[in-house]
């Protein structure tokens, strides 16, 4: 689980953290010619590389001159650029700032660097060119945490958002958002959820009974009117999803929860104890989802897909390798791309054939694998 990090602002200082350090306008022509299909994030070595469709290098970026600058997430927007969130370490000898990264792939240039005040953690960008950042920060009055709503294509935070707990991940189907929220603390806000962020409007509406969990789900995917939900915990009271308390293992469970009855869920128990989820991937073309996990250290590291069909089986379980860590997941036409810190390598899984055809690799780190669905 993510370590949420409170910082105490004044509650003006917050609404303001873009725009008082960035108010002019920055329209953005759209990158017309743009090979670029992925970019692969090296945190070691605070660089972004961008790939063409071949899996073959076009060049990178390297945003900043000390290896702990934190990288934290990106994505591709539909006018073509690639923005980049820094978390930066102010409490460093030498110091960096928080901030929104503007790169275009096609020149390799960082076109506008967007100073925050508080560190952004990650970004999901609608084709609509509305982009969700999510940051680790908690409103002072207890109202919320902050969600910020940019504009990619003049690269202006337009809304301010405070949602009922710690969002994570945020995710895009269609131009909604979808987002995590881990409720509980000092400062309680009810219990854990999946909330919908409305693009016309921004209106946010829970997809959950406020009761339903107690902790987030690991990942998730929206398909139609069902949730698939990856959990590492018990179920008590209600099928309600609980962690474990004490020294006990963490099984692994997905659940499959109609949003029309949540409580109607289909619960699966992998068997996987002691698992770290990486990706969950729903692929419409053969209707089944993936889920690629690591195995805790206790359990040598051991990597592993799980495929489940729509109606909540799991199908196969295909273990990988024994190699320590199996970062994420991306699903690219007939295969998926999962990618392997430790080996320095993308394996790649056609899913037609059921198997691995091939393992790229790389002389860089791919701490995480980005797709431009907008190539």
């Amino acid at each position: 689980m993510a370590v949420i990090i409170i910082f105490f602002l004044g509650l003006t200082g917050v609404y303001f953290i873009f725009q008082k350090k960035s108010p002019q306008v920055l329209s953005l022509s759209p990158i017309i010619s743009n090979n670029t299909v992925f970019a692969v994030i090296d945190l070691f070595q605070n660089t972004v590389h961008f790939l063409d469709k071949e899996y073959k290098e076009l060049g990178s970026v390297v945003v900043g001159q000390r290896k702990d600058m934190g990288f934290v997430d990106g994505s591709f927007a539909p006018n073509g650029y690639f923005y980049l969130l820094t978390e930066g370490n102010p409490s460093s000898d030498t110091p960096s700032d928080p901030s929104i990264n503007i790169i275009n792939p096609s020149t390799l240039k960082l076109v506008k660097k967007i100073k925050t005040d508080i560190a952004p953690a990650n970004i999901a960008v609608a084709p609509n060119g509305k982009a969700y950042l999510t940051h680790n920060f908690e409103y002072t009055d207890n109202t919320g945490w902050a969600v910020s709503v940019l504009n990619t294509n003049t690269s202006r935070i337009v809304n301010q958002l405070k949602v009922p707990g710690a969002p994570y991940r945020p995710k895009v189907y269609g131009n909604n958002a979808y987002i995590p929220i881990m409720g509980g603390g000092e400062r309680h806000f009810g219990n854990s959820n999946i909330i919908k962020i409305d693009s016309s409007d921004d209106s946010i509406t829970p997809l959950l009974p406020n009761d339903f969990t107690e902790v987030p789900p690991s990942d998730f995917v929206v398909e139609g009117n069902k949730i698939f939900a990856e959990f590492r915990g018990n179920y008590q009271e209600k099928s309600k999803p609980l962690f474990q308390k004490g020294d006990q293992s963490w099984p692994h469970f997905i659940t499959v929860i109609p949003t029309n009855d949540p409580y109607n869920m289909k619960v699966i128990n992998t068997k996987i104890e002691g698992s770290i989820a990486n990706d969950f991937v729903f692929s419409k073309s053969d209707n089944a989802v993936y889920l690629s996990y690591t195995l805790a250290d206790d359990k040598k590291g051991q990597n592993g897909l799980v495929i489940i069909d729509s109606n909540g089986t799991i199908v196969n379980d295909l273990k990988i390798d024994d190699s320590d860590w199996n970062r994420n997941t991306v699903e690219v036409g007939d295969n998926l791309l999962i990618g392997n810190a430790s080996k320095k390598s993308m394996l790649i899984f056609d899913k037609k054939a059921g198997k691995f055809s091939s393992e790229i690799v790389m002389d860089f780190t791919p701490n995480q694998i980005i797709y431009n669905f907008y190539e």
